[in-house]
């Protein structure tokens, strides 16, 4: 029904959010390894 359909967008674009902030934290890791290393 529309609920089910409601409730399954509503996980995907929060596991999608989830995935984003992932990269963005892996991203800012990877940024600060190399300024250690160049340092």
């Amino acid at each position: 029904g529309v609920l089910k359909e409601i409730r399954r967008r509503s996980y995907f674009e929060k596991g999608s959010v989830g995935r984003r902030n992932e990269v963005l934290r892996a991203r800012y890791r990877q940024k600060m390894a190399d300024q250690e290393n160049n340092a």
